[in-house]
């Protein structure tokens, strides 16, 4: 969706109030995505607000969840949407992802090899959007070996169509919010029937 490996498109207004939202108790299962062979995200422990990526038949949603953090995803999406000049933006997953302390996801990338097959999610269509929550000095986000340590608040996208990896080498954990936005003149239609052209811009 991006040429460059990251697009930085803000700062959370209220971190303090992000913070406080997150429960550690929440990651103390794992999910099918950090507990299948194989995966990259062995060290990581994800819990699903939205799940929609695939037309596979597996999808979830947790009301809770998306309550709990409905300011700050509506937030996101205002910038995102203010960024590119979008005048919507529909979400199509939303995760809370904890990677553990010492703890690493191997390299990968999401595109068609992704879960040893054909992927036919729309990945090279939707902006991998991440809100840093917490973290420390010691975290990398490496992307095609440009690395960078994402700050506390940070709104960034990353290109997850590039090898990438991370590598959270502290003593606390990281925990990021991680959205998938796809730009969409349909975001409204059943409320407001079909929409004008014009008002999707296509990237």
């Amino acid at each position: 969706m991006i040429e460059s490996n990251y697009v930085d498109i803000g700062y959370i207004k209220d971190l303090d109030t992000l913070k406080s939202a997150i429960n550690t108790e929440d990651f103390t299962k794992r999910s099918v995505r950090d507990s299948l062979e194989g995966t990259p995200h062995t060290d990581t422990r994800t819990i699903f607000g939205l799940w929609d990526m695939f037309t596979d038949g597996q999808s979830a949603s947790n009301e809770d969840i998306i309550r709990r953090y409905y300011s700050f995803i509506e937030e996101t999406i205002s910038k995102v949407e203010k960024h590119y000049g979008y005048m919507f933006c529909e979400l199509r997953s939303l995760c809370i992802i904890n990677l553990l302390s010492g703890g690493r996801i191997e390299s990968h990338k999401d595109d068609d090899d992704y879960r040893g097959g054909k992927n036919i999610a729309l990945y090279n269509k939707c902006h991998r959007i991440h809100i840093v929550c917490k973290t420390n000095d010691n975290v990398l986000f490496d992307i095609n070996g440009e690395q960078r340590n994402l700050k506390e608040g940070a709104i960034v996208e990353v290109n997850n169509l590039n090898t990438h990896r991370v590598f959270n080498n502290g003593y606390t954990d990281r925990v990021h919010i991680v959205l998938d936005l796809l730009p969409h003149k349909g975001r409204y239609r059943e409320n407001l029937g079909s929409l004008p052209d014009y008002v999707y811009k296509e990237h």
